[in-house]
């Protein structure tokens, strides 16, 4: 995920998780990234699976 400097400022002054300043850009962009990719594709049909299986049910 390609982050702006001015997406790291907003991180770290709306949300306390990256508020700590130890954390290095990199530690943010692995945040957002586990978050994204827990939200978005966690327990989610169109993201499981194999190409030969269908997910149509009758």
């Amino acid at each position: 995920m390609n982050l702006s400097a001015t997406d790291y400022d907003f991180l770290r002054t709306q949300f306390a998780q990256f508020s700590d300043p130890e954390l290095t850009r990199a530690d943010i962009n692995d945040l957002v990234e586990a978050h994204f990719a827990y939200d978005h594709y966690d327990d989610n049909p169109a993201y499981m699976g194999t190409n030969n299986e269908s997910f149509h049910e009758c």
